[in-house]
Formats: structure tokens, C-alpha cells, sequence
């Protein structure tokens, strides 16, 4: 909006704060990320903070501070020039205020945090006054002074010397302000009022936490009169993608005072060693274009290298702005790249190729700070992205600090950039509405103003989950315009009808093609179901497939993302997705014992919230992954191999790169027998191109085998040289084969056996003494003295759910989700078991003990299991369980036996899937070999506790306690885990703090659990994954043993 000469803070009748169509007063247009030099040498120089830049004055730090509880307590005078604030608070900028001690955060993903009436927002509106002075230099004086504000949440008013400046809304864009005619020199004062709840927060509903303040940077920058107001490098490679055209506008400005006649701007292209890319300088002449003097110029640029995730070329460009006599008056420099993106044949392509986005969505989020994320904090996300071979981010749902993109050019990541819409509690209320429309509109076009010069945004999206309103259609209509170069994305395109709500015929674009078509580019649904993909791939809908959120990542999660990743590599239309989502957004608190935890949503007394939904990252707050981060590296990595010849040692290696060859990576293999590396050595492999494969020979050597051994040859994938991202050596990804050799001739060796012996109840055989119950269990087992029992092993069918059973707080009225039918329906935390008197028998040196119990559901159902023990004269306790189900218990947590092993028995050894936790639907990219580790190390702390720490396909495995062990053998493979935690202990936690770790330990051994997928939001469990009822049958055998002894070459002889 243009001047404003009413008063803008004005509590009584003007009220701006509830105004949809005052968007701002005073504010200047958007424009790039683009920082003043006073000369081209300067600008040249690449760097991501503006403070390098000698023409800006950082306003950051600390300023004084007074929170108030509603706009109409701030006192005239608290933004006055001389208003004595020395009795105010200190309080740091950038930093959201509710991170630092004064109102609250609080939490919500749909609902607002208040009565729904917009765009009226509740009269307890907490507000902050911002104060502090800065000094100008007299030697600046007629320069001209722009004050720019990177972030704040969510409307504020500026002063400068006590003069009403402007006003802003819009949180996640950037606002400036010329204040020439405010600042004077010496000492200046600047207040700002900020206001938390406005009309602007019903567009800013987010699934994330709501804030308040000045969060971003807050910088001064002064020009000369006459100066660079904007830039837009826009791409285009021709000659099938092989040359480049350079199409540049440059705007200046100019005080009333000069001309524009007679100025230039002179253009340089320098290439990543610095090197100018043109033979001569290129210069562009202004024309007064709509009052703004505008200078266009397009340049042929020969074969320059692109930019993709994969090449993340840059050229860095310089324009230099000089007077008529060519004398420079400041110059400023943007990174560019060259590359193409083009919807064509069902796909999007990037410089001509249909690649693969395997994408996560990311909040600006640090749990200290809130929506203040450090620069080096930046840097840590887009590190861990590459390294573990995320290729694509998408700015969940605003655009993100500016630094963001400038990183993901420089590292190489695809952006789907995202408008500052949501408005979820609303839908097509708020978009179908022309009175929301100048607002709507003005938040997609600074965001594309800001960042279109960006290499690494290959779509705009016009924000998330609003519904399909008529003003979408708008905001779509003017990107096209303004920046063909780009495609547009919307999930809410992809609903039916402008009328139609979430939840009603969700998955109905499968079968309607051309769906809103002008709106979105790409299907681009969120949480589609495979049912409803193969519907998509069934039909012809031209556009490709990609989901904007999908494989929702809460707590334990991300269930066959396996199949995703099948979809992805075999159909040509479905180009990726984008996981739900990046980091665990809790915020860092302590108890009254000083143990930290992170709160989540009701934690700092916000109400109405939404518990832990927040809480749904790959990593945790403090960016340690999660383990299914280790699942997703290896499925997204940018190769694979394949056993073509499997006995003869031929392999097939496939490029899934699109623009490099796999050169860069060092190949090396280790083959393991149980375990241990008996063969290792380093790969020279052809250079395979993209998209193509090549074979090659392992000339492996193997010792002949013990029965029952297992070997495996393992590929590994290294940098063979340092990246951006990772060191020299940073494994980039690994695969592993089987070897399937014939047994070894001969009688395995068999263990030593002695005579058992019975008194009553008790069996002694060898150096163990066991005492079987009336259940026909052993309560007490020592072995050489060491007691191995805690309590006497029992059936399990209980697991602490995970968010994905149920979210924790609904666990007992969510009808629809599988914990509260475990809970409420089956009632499996309070089973009423009755179990038969046992039958012991002593025939043959063998001493059986056979049983039978009976487990009542709360629904009267009857689960019933067959006990049939066997100590054998090894010293083996040969176990074989029967379990039947019966329907009305079907899809169970687990079915297993867990052993209470006493205080001590910290030591956990297992052959199986490791080394991370895995499940039967999350378990691709484990290993399985040998794994030495603790119990303690089982426990996997997700800031909601529940189950946890599970092993697949596990052969053998032993816990002990340095002196003498217990150790699991089942030869057809098992799920296992040890834990110092009950199933109980996690249902009964909501944080971590709450959770204490008993001195016991709790081995699971279990015929099976069921799978993880991602129900919280999204698919549940797939049936395959699930424990069905009927007749299920589990056996396995369990040794005592000496630490002295190899565990691993004990459990093949049993």
C-alpha cells in the first residue's frame, strides 16, 4: 500500500491488526535477497549473512523490552524518542519472546488457539514494545536508509525518532522501509510494536508452534540516491539442453532529485573459480517502465555447467550500477545457476531429465530458540539432508529464513518453495473469499520476489492445506506470468469440488484426470494410500506423481517406506515425495530435578492444543537422526547393485544418478562369516554413466564353513574425496548378498552333555540349576552360581504403543486406531490368564515340562497358548510356544516370551538386522552380521516413550553380565529385543523425564511384532505386517554360557 497519513497503532476505531486488506502501510515492494557494495571487487565476493556487507548496520542484540497482555495497554509515549526505558527488560533480537521468559508458546495443528470469528483475533492479544538507538555516521548523510526486518510474528508498527514509519504483516517474508526522512545524524531511536494474534495468523494455521516477535534479523542498510533496487537473473538452457541464455532485469531507483538518464549497469558473469564468463562486460541501459527505471538484457552463454542436486554449479553474477560520467555507485552480486524445468511426457524435468525428488518437508525450528534458527544450525539441516541422500526440501508451509536457499544452492537440494498459507481451521471460507485475496496475493509475490533468483526452487507452491478456493486460481495465473521458468504446486488442487472438506472422498483425484490442472503441475496429493496411487497410475492423467507430505514420521515410524521407494524406481510417473517431516519440533524444557525433556503442545499450559503432533521429525530436536533415518539412506541412495551371477561372484552396479557418473565414489567389499570379516578388499570399477548400469567380478575367497554358519558379502560406498557435506570416506551407502554355499561335509561338533537330575521341582544338569513353577516356566535358573531369573519368563502380547497405534493422549477414545483396540477392546495390559497344573516328565535323559494357559480379553475372547519346555542334557532349555488367536483378537501388537534377567545383565550380543532398531515393514537398509552393544544403547529416546529398540531376523542372541549369560537361539529367525523398560513403563510416560529405567532387563524374544507404517497420519500398518489370528507356532532354545565363551559359535551348535 502506498502513504498512510492516518495513525497506524489505533486500539479504538482503526484497529489495522484486524484489518484482511491492510496488508501493510508504507512497506517497500519485495525484491531479491540482494545486499549494497560499494564497489564490484566487494560484491564479487560470495557470502550467506548480510553483516559482511559494509554498507549494513546489524540491529541485532539486545534491545529493551516490555510485554503487555493486550494492544491497548502500549502508552503512547513507549515508542516516543525520548521515552526513558532504562526500567525495562533486556531481550535479545532475533528471538521469538516466548522463548525467553514472557507470554507462551503454544501448540496447534488445525484448530486456532482461539474462537474461530476472523478476522477478529481475542482481546487478550499479548504485545510487545521493542526499543533501542542506533548511531549514523555524519560522513552518510544524504545517503538514503532502508530498515529491513527479515521475520515477525505476526503484525508490527515501526518508529523511528518517534515518527510513525509503517506497518506489516505477513510473518515469514521480509518487510523493509525507507526511513530517509526519519533518520538523522548521531543517535537515532527506533521502537517496534509487535502484536501476536492478527488477521494475519488465521493465514498462518501451521501445524506448528505459534510464536511471537522479532525472530529474524533486523539490519539498517544505507544506498546512495541512486541505486540498485532489484535483479532477476532468469535461465534457460537451448540446444537440447546443452547452452545457456541469460535473461537479466535490473531495477534502479532514483530520488525525485536525478534522472535516469544516462546510468547504466554493467554485468559480470564469473564462473566457480572465478573466472569471467564473458569476453566483455555486458551492460544494460535503463527505460522508465510504470515509473520504475527498468533495464533488460538477454546473453547467450555457451555451454555453461548446470545446476542440479546432483551438480550444483554456480556462477556468481555482479551488477554495477554507474552514473553518466561511469563512475561506479555501488554494485551489488547474486549466485545463479543454469538449469531448466519444464513439464513434459508426464514428468517433470529438470535440464531435460524426469529425476527422482526424494524430499522431506522443513520447519524453521531450533529447541532452544523456537523460529530463530542460527545460520550454522541452517548449515547442520542441509548437511545431514545430503549425507543422507535427501536430494529435495520443501519449505514447509512459508518460506524459510533466506539463508535457507541460498544453502541448498550452494549444497545442492530441489526446493518446492511455499506461500505463507494455511488457513486450516477455515478451508474455502478464508480462500473463496475476494475480501482475503490482495492478502493471499500479496504473500505469494514477495515470497517469488524474494527468492527467484534462486537456483534450487524448481515450484512455487501456493501454501498447504486451505482448501480450493477461487483464489488460488489468481495466485497461480500471476506465477505463470511472472516466472514461466518454474512450476506451481498445491495439494489442495487436488480436491474435487471448492466445496469439498478434508476427509470427504479423500483420494478421489486418483481417478479424475486433469484435476485443477491450471492450479498445480503436479499430482501432488498428501498421504496417499497405495490403494489409491495404483488407482492414479491406472489412469492418464499427464501430470506426475508427487506426494508433498507422505510417510508421516512420528516417533517410531516410517513403516514401508520400502514400497514407496519400489513405486518411485519403477513407474516413471511417480517422481518422489516429500516426508512428513524434518526435525521433532519440542522445545528443550526441565523438570524441578533439572533432567531435561522436550515439552510439546499443553506442556506451558496452551490450551486448546494438540499434544505431540509436533513432534514428528526424522530427527530429533537436537538433529541426532532417528533410526529410520539410516532406512531412508540407504533406499534414496544413488546407486544400488545387484547379484547377476550370485555363485560366480558377477555383479550388475546401477547408476541412478541422471547427470554424473559414480566416479566421486569409492567402492570396497567385506564378506562376513557370523559376523566376522574373513575377505575385504577395494573395487576398480567401469565409470558408469547416468541411468545405465555395468557388470564386474568379485573374486571373493571363502574358509570352509561350520554347519549352520551364514556368510554375506557387503558392498560399501565411500566419498573418495571430501564434499561440502561429508569427509573423505563418509559411507554414501552400502548393499548385501547371502552367499548360499553348500554345507560342510562331516557331523557338526556337539556339546558336552551331562546327566540331569530331578528333585521335585527342581533340575540340575551340568553347571545349571533350574526351578520350574506350576506353570511348567523355570522361576529360578542359576548357572554356575549366577542367578539368570528375575522373575519366571511369560507370554507377551502387549507393546507401549507407538504414535502410529495411537496418539497417546486419544489411546483410550480413538475408535479408529489399533492401541485403543488393544486397550480398550482386548484390554492386553490386564489380561486375566489361568493356566493348567503342568505336566514334568523325565524320559529318555530329557526333562519336559508341557502346559497350557488361557488369556481373557476384556471382550470375553480367549487367546490360548501350549507350553512344551524341554531341558536337554546340553544344558539347553528347548522351548516351543503355541499360540491361538482367535478372530476377535486379531492384528495383535506381538506374540513372544519375555525374560526378566537380573541388575547387571547389561551386555547384549545378537546376529540379526542391526545396527539401528528395525521392524518387519522398516528394516531395508539394516545389515545382518554380529552386533556387540548394551542394553542401555536398546532404548531409543523419542520424546513421546513407547516401544522401542527391536531387532528382525534375529539368529542368535545373548545378554549377560560379564561373568555368565543367557543366550537365545532360533535357527528360523526371530524379533528380539533388551530393554531396562516394560511395555507398561512406556504407556505410563508421556516425556522422557517420566520414564525410569529399571535395573532389570527385559529380553523379548518374539515370533513377531507388528510393523510400524504410519497411521498416525497416513497409511496404518499394511496387512502383510500384521499378526492375524489364528494358529501360530514359535520355538527356540535357551543356553546359559560363560562370557569366556564365543556366544556365536555356541548357538550353531545347538
Amino acid at each position: 500500500m502506498g502513504k498512510y497519513t492516518m495513525k497506524l497503532f489505533d486500539c479504538k476505531s482503526v484497529r489495522l491488526w484486524e484489518k484482511p486488506l491492510a496488508t501493510s502501510i508504507n512497506r517497500l515492494r519485495s525484491r531479491s535477497t540482494l545486499f549494497p557494495f560499494p564497489d564490484e571487487q566487494q560484491a564479487k565476493k560470495v557470502s550467506f549473512e548480510p553483516f559482511d556487507c559494509p554498507q549494513i548496520m546489524n540491529l541485532n542484540g539486545e534491545w529493551k523490552f516490555r510485554c503487555l497482555a493486550c494492544p491497548e495497554q502500549v502508552e503512547e509515549a513507549f515508542t516516543g524518542e525520548r521515552f526513558d526505558d532504562s526500567g525495562w527488560d533486556g531481550i535479545t533480537v532475533p528471538g521469538n519472546w516466548t522463548m525467553q521468559g514472557y507470554d507462551k508458546p503454544h501448540y496447534t495443528n488445525v484448530q486456532m488457539p482461539w474462537p474461530h470469528q476472523p478476522p477478529f483475533v481475542p482481546k487478550e492479544n499479548p504485545t510487545g514494545v521493542y526499543r533501542r538507538t542506533f548511531e549514523v555516521d555524519a560522513s552518510l548523510a544524504g545517503r538514503r536508509f532502508v530498515l529491513h526486518f527479515s521475520g515477525v510474528e505476526s503484525c508490527f508498527f515501526v518508529y523511528v525518532n518517534g515518527v510513525e514509519v509503517g506497518m506489516s504483516k505477513d510473518s515469514r517474508t521480509c518487510a523493509e522501509f525507507d526511513v530517509t526522512p526519519f533518520v538523522r545524524t548521531g543517535e537515532n531511536s527506533l521502537a517496534v510494536i509487535v502484536i501476536r494474534w492478527s488477521d494475519g495468523s488465521v493465514l498462518e494455521d501451521q501445524d506448528h508452534w505459534w510464536m511471537a516477535g522479532i525472530y529474524r534479523d533486523v539490519y539498517l542498510y544505507h544506498t546512495a540516491p541512486q541505486y540498485i533496487a532489484d535483479v532477476f537473473a532468469r535461465t534457460k538452457l537451448v540446444n537440447d539442453y546443452t547452452d545457456g541464455v541469460l535473461e537479466l532485469q535490473v531495477d534502479a531507483g532514483f530520488s525525485c532529485e536525478i534522472h535516469p538518464e544516462g546510468y547504466t549497469a554493467v554485468v559480470r558473469l564469473y564462473d566457480s573459480a572465478g573466472n569471467m564468463v564473458f569476453d566483455e562486460p555486458e551492460t544494460v541501459e535503463f527505460v522508465v517502465n510504470k515509473g520504475i527505471p527498468v533495464g533488460f538484457r538477454k546473453i547467450a552463454v555457451p555451454a555453461p555447467a548446470l545446476w542440479s542436486a546432483e551438480t550444483p554449479n554456480l556462477y556468481r553474477l555482479t551488477v554495477t550500477l554507474l552514473d553518466p560520467e561511469k563512475r561506479v555507485v555501488e554494485a551489488t552480486g547474486c549466485d545463479i545457476g543454469f538449469k531448466s524445468v519444464e513439464l513434459k511426457g508426464g514428468n517433470i524435468l529438470v535440464n531435460g531429465q524426469p529425476v527422482k525428488f526424494f524430499g522431506v518437508n522443513r520447519h524453521d525450528f531450533d529447541p532452544v530458540h523456537g523460529k530463530t534458527v542460527p545460520f550454522e544450525l541452517m548449515r547442520r539441516d542441509v548437511e545431514l539432508m545430503k549425507s543422507f541422500n535427501f536430494n529435495a526440501v520443501r519449505t514447509c508451509h512459508y518460506p524459510n529464513d533466506p539463508r535457507f536457499c541460498s544453502l541448498c544452492d550452494h549444497y545442492g537440494l530441489y526446493v518446492i518453495d511455499e506461500t505463507n498459507i494455511e488457513c486450516h481451521a477455515f478451508y474455502d471460507f478464508i480462500t473463496d473469499d475476494p475480501e482475503w485475496l490482495p492478502a493471499m496475493m500479496e504473500r505469494v509475490t514477495r515470497m517469488v520476489v524474494r527468492d527467484k533468483n534462486h537456483p534450487c526452487v524448481f515450484e512455487w507452491s501456493l501454501g498447504n492445506e486451505s482448501g480450493m478456493g477461487a483464489n488460488f486460481g489468481a495466485m497461480a495465473g500471476w506465477i505463470r506470468r511472472y516466472d514461466p521458468t518454474r512450476l506451481v504446486h498445491y495439494e489442495g488442487a487436488m480436491r474435487r469440488h471448492i466445496w469439498e472438506r478434508e476427509g470427504e472422498e479423500w483420494g478421489a483425484w486418483a481417478t479424475l484426470e486433469g484435476l485443477n490442472a491450471e492450479i498445480s503441475d503436479s499430482i501432488c496429493p498428501m498421504y496417499a494410500s497405495f490403494d489409491s496411487i495404483d488407482q492414479y497410475l491406472a489412469h492418464n492423467d499427464p501430470r506426475p506423481f508427487i506426494m508433498c507430505e507422505y510417510t508421516h514420521a512420528m516417533g517410531n515410524s516410517n513403516g514401508s517406506l520400502v514400497h514407496y521407494f519400489e513405486l518411485f524406481r519403477r513407474e516413471r510417473r511417480m517422481q518422489g515425495g516429500f516426508i512428513w517431516d524434518w526435525v521433532d519440533q519440542g522445545i528443550e524444557k526441565s523438570d524441578a530435578k533439572g533432567r531435561k525433556f522436550y515439552a510439546y503442545g499443553g506442556d506451558f499450559g496452551d490450551f486448546p492444543n494438540d499434544f505431540d503432533f509436533c513432534c514428528n521429525g526424522m530427527i530429533w530436536p537436537d538433529r541426532v537422526p532417528h533410526p529410520s533415518m539410516f532406512e531412508f539412506k540407504y533406499l534414496a541412495k544413488p546407486f544400488t547393485i545387484r547379484a547377476a551371477e550370485l555363485s560366480a561372484g558377477v555383479f550388475e552396479l546401477v547408476n541412478y544418478h541422471y547427470f554424473k557418473t559414480l566416479d566421486e565414489l569409492a567402492f570396497s567389499y567385506r564378506i562376513e562369516v557370523d559376523g566376522e570379516v574373513v575377505d575385504r578388499g577395494t573395487l576398480e570399477l567401469p565409470s558408469v554413466m547416468p541411468q545405465s548400469q555395468a557388470r564386474f567380478t568379485v573374486p571373493w575367497h571363502l574358509p570352509e564353513l561350520g554347519r549352520n554358519q551364514e556368510a554375506f558379502i557387503i558392498f560399501t560406498a565411500a566419498q573418495k574425496s571430501a564434499a561440502p557435506w561429508a569427509e573423505a570416506g563418509f559411507e554414501v551407502g552400502h548393499e548385501q548378498f547371502k552367499l548360499e554355499l553348500p554345507p560342510p561335509a562331516g557331523a557338526a561338533s556337539a556339546l558336552p552333555a551331562a546327566k540331569l537330575e530331578r528333585s521335585g521341582d527342581t533340575v540340575a544338569v551340568g553347571d545349571s540349576v533350574l526351578v520350574f513353577g506350576a506353570a511348567g516356566v523355570p522361576e529360578s535358573w542359576k548357572f554356575r552360581g549366577v542367578e539368570l531369573l528375575a522373575a519366571a519368563p511369560a507370554e507377551q502380547f502387549l507393546r507401549g504403543a507407538t504414535d502410529n497405534d495411537a496418539i497417546r493422549c486419544f489411546i483410550h477414545t480413538d475408535e479408529r486406531k489399533v492401541g485403543f483396540r488393544w486397550l480398550e477392546v482386548y484390554g492386553l495390559d490386564g489380561l486375566e490368564a489361568e493356566s493348567s497344573p503342568a505336566e514334568f516328565r523325565m524320559e529318555n535323559g530329557v526333562f519336559t515340562a508341557e502346559s497350557a494357559a488361557v488369556y481373557t480379553a476384556k471382550n470375553k475372547a480367549k487367546l490360548t497358548v501350549k507350553r512344551s519346555l524341554a531341558l536337554l542334557e546340553t544344558g539347553a532349555l528347548a522351548v516351543n510356544l503355541e499360540f491361538d488367536v482367535p478372530p476377535e483378537l486379531d492384528d495383535l501388537p506381538r506374540l513372544g516370551w519375555s525374560i526378566a534377567l537380573p541388575a547387571g545383565f547389561e551386555n547384549f550380543t545378537f546376529f540379526g538386522n542391526g545396527p539401528h532398531e528395525n521392524y518387519c515393514d522398516r528394516r531395508a537398509g539394516s545389515l545382518v552380521s554380529l552386533y556387540r552393544q548394551t542394553v542401555t544403547e536398546q532404548y531409543v529416546p523419542y520424546i513421546l516413550p513407547q516401544e522401542c529398540g527391536n531387532h528382525t531376523a534375529v539368529r542368535f542372541a545373548a545378554v549377560d553380565n560379564g561373568v555368565a549369560g543367557l543366550l537365545a537361539v532360533a535357527p528360523q529367525g526371530m524379533e528380539c529385543s533388551a530393554l531396562h523398560f516394560t511395555p507398561a513403563d512406556f504407556l505410563a510416560a508421556n516425556h522422557t523425564n517420566e520414564l525410569e529405567a529399571r535395573p532389570e532387563t527385559c529380553f523379548n524374544l518374539d515370533l513377531g511384532q507388528r510393523g510400524l507404517g504410519t497411521h498416525s497420519c497416513g497409511e496404518d500398518t499394511r496387512p502383510r505386517y500384521r499378526i492375524h489370528s489364528g494358529t501360530h507356532r514359535f520355538g527356540f532354545c535357551l543356553m546359559p554360557f560363560a562370557v569366556q565363551e564365543r556366544v556365536e559359535k555356541l548357538a550353531r551348535q545347538l
